[in-house]
Parts: C-alpha cells; sequence; structure tokens
C-alpha cells in the first residue's frame, strides 16, 4: 500500500517498520502459501484509515483541501501502479486486452468479486482498488462533516461492515464478494479513523488506553485461533456466515490492537527499537512498490527456475526488494519532491 510521506500527528517511525511486516506476511503468503498471512493486508487497510483520517482532519481548514489531498495522492501512488501495469501488459500478460481496464480504472476489486480474478499475476491490485476508493469517498465525508461526524459515521461503519458481509454471504455462493468489496471492508478503514480522531482529541488518554493494544490483539488473536480449530467452517474459502460476519471482524480487532500498540509504542521500549531499525524501516519506505510488483516476481521465477520453494521464496524477495529500491530512488522519491508544489500556490 501507499504510505504518505509524512505522518499529520508526529512523525511515527514505527509506523514503516510496521508497513514492512505488513508486507512480510503477504509476501510470505503468496511465496510459500502460509495460510492467514494474508491478513497483512487487513493491516495495511488500517494504517491506511488511521494516517488518512488524521491527514484530511488536520487540512480540513486549507483552501487547497481537495487539491492539496489529491495532488500528494496522484504523485505517490499513480505513477508506480501504472508503471507495473504497463510493464504487466506489455511483457507477461498475454491476455490484458480482454480485462485492463479493470486495473486502470482501479475497480479490479469489483472484477475479482463478481467476474473472477483477470491476471492472476496482478491479483494483489484488488486491495489498491478498495483504497483508491476509499480515497474518493473519504475526504468528502470529512470535508463536510468534520470531527464529530466522521466519529460517529466510523463507528457506524464497524457496526454496518459485518451486516453488509452477511447480506451478501447468503446471496453469494462464493467468498469473494465478502473478501473484495470495498463496504465488506470499510470497518477496517474506518477502526483506522477512529484511532486518529481519539488521538487527535486526547493524545495523552489514547495513548493511555492504546498501549493495552497488544493484550487485545492476542485475546482477538486465541479466540481466532480457537474457533478455527474447533470449527471446519470458520474458514475464509468456506463463505460460511459465521466467518464471514465474525472471522473478518475478529481479524480486525487483532489489526487494531497492533496498530494501536504500535501507534503509542514508548520510544525506549523494544517494540519501538525493534520497528525503526534501519533495515525494517527501509523496507517500508519502499513497500509500495514491493507490494506491486512482488507476486509478478514470485510466479515469473517460479515458472521459469521452477526452483524448490523456499529457494524460490528467498529469490524473489532479493529481487523484489531490488526492483523496489531502483523504483523508489530513480521515480518515487524524486517525485515526493514536488508534494507540497499545491500548498505553495
Amino acid at each position: 500500500m501507499a504510505p504518505d510521506a509524512t505522518e499529520p500527528t508526529g512523525r511515527l517511525r514505527q509506523l514503516d517498520g510496521l508497513r514492512a511486516l505488513a508486507f512480510l506476511a503477504v509476501f510470505t503468503h503468496h511465496a510459500v502459501d502460509a495460510p492467514l498471512l494474508w491478513a497483512g493486508v487487513d493491516l495495511f487497510f488500517v494504517l491506511s484509515g488511521f494516517l488518512i483520517t488524521a491527514i484530511l482532519l488536520r487540512q480540513r481548514g486549507s483552501d487547497s483541501f481537495f487539491r492539496s489531498f489529491y495532488y500528494r495522492r496522484f504523485l505517490r501512488i499513480f505513477p508506480a501502479y501504472y508503471l507495473v501495469l504497463l510493464m504487466t501488459f506489455a511483457f507477461f500478460d498475454a491476455e490484458w486486452r480482454e480485462h485492463w481496464y479493470w486495473y486502470v480504472f482501479y475497480i479490479s476489486n469489483i472484477q475479482d468479486a463478481f467476474v473472477g480474478i483477470g491476471s492472476p499475476l496482478l491479483s494483489p491490485m484488488w486491495s489498491l482498488a478498495v483504497e483508491e476508493q476509499f480515497y474518493l469517498l473519504w475526504p468528502l465525508l470529512v470535508f463536510f462533516l468534520g470531527s464529530k461526524g466522521m466519529w460517529r459515521l466510523s463507528w457506524a461503519c464497524l457496526l454496518i461492515a459485518p451486516v453488509v458481509r452477511g447480506a451478501l454471504t447468503i446471496s453469494f455462493d462464493d467468498f469473494r464478494p465478502v473478501y473484495a468489496l470495498l463496504p465488506c471492508r470499510l470497518d477496517l478503514l474506518a477502526a483506522g479513523g477512529l484511532m486518529a480522531i481519539a488521538r487527535m482529541r486526547d493524545r495523552e488518554r489514547f495513548n493511555a488506553l492504546a498501549r493495552h493494544g497488544f493484550r487485545v490483539a492476542a485475546l482477538g488473536s486465541v479466540a481466532f485461533a480457537g474457533m478455527a480449530v474447533l470449527l471446519p467452517e470458520f474458514r475464509t474459502s468456506e463463505n460460511s456466515l459465521l466467518f464471514n460476519v465474525l472471522g473478518y471482524s475478529l481479524i480486525g480487532v487483532v489489526m487494531v490492537g497492533i496498530v494501536a500498540g504500535v501507534v503509542a509504542a514508548r520510544s525506549d521500549g523494544v517494540v519501538y527499537r525493534l520497528l525503526t531499525a534501519k533495515g525494517l524501516v527501509y523496507l517500508g519506505t519502499i513497500s509500495y512498490m514491493m507490494y506491486l510488483c512482488h507476486l509478478l516476481i514470485i510466479m515469473e521465477l517460479r515458472h521459469w527456475l521452477q526452483l524448490p520453494q523456499p529457494f524460490n521464496a528467498a529469490l524473489s524477495l532479493a529481487v523484489v526488494i531490488l526492483v523496489s529500491s531502483l523504483s523508489w530512488f530513480a521515480m518515487e522519491r524524486p517525485l515526493m519532491g514536488y508534494k507540497d508544489r499545491v500548498a505553495v500556490y
């Protein structure tokens, strides 16, 4: 996912490290078929909700509210995204003419939900589609509702999203609509927004409560694991009402607890020191391109080299880091130098 270059309520360097861990979870899921680590995407959603809500509320009184937000998003997201699309369509996806528009217009999550995956190499793009749809919706809501209105709306989203997931479970035999559509994932983004609002209102009180986040995450994990062991239908692919309503919510509780604990981490604590280690912060910095290209690289190396899975995973990670580093230094970081132009004008 695409992090913003600045954190609006005080630079939280530990979030860069957390992004890196979220990416490594998704990478491991795809590289060695590790179950449940796809939930790293859920962690990205909570982070996005937290950061984007804080940015929007801070800038709400600005004359360039919409221009500034969308200009920064454009610089951060579009160049890398469309570069990966161009390279994939030009060299790796012979059937691109049949599904290019789903990716170009950020609606591949809708394709996944109701049509089927267009390009397996680009299947991670569904989450980018969810985020872009969120970026279109959320600034308008923040602008008109303000902090108080967004507080109420975000709580409503937490309650409505499981209901929507339940309704779609009854309506469709496949789990993809529940997994890929924005209304079904809006509780994660809204939960991040709630944390941002709470932190802006009273940072000391927020930190005091958020430091219990890891305990909440642990309890949520135990509850999820217990249900997964005892109930065979408690699986993503089973498309069961229990999992789609409760399972995703429990995953959300875990991810919210993790983000809250990390945001409130003390600078002299183990968590902060771990997440601000130079290597992890660097991986978090380049994590957007790593996320965009990782499955393409994993699948192409698997096809051409046919190495044992662990060796393919290690080589793929090395190539992903190399490609993403080149993208960061040659394109992404230079473009971010233009991010304040709108505010100046």
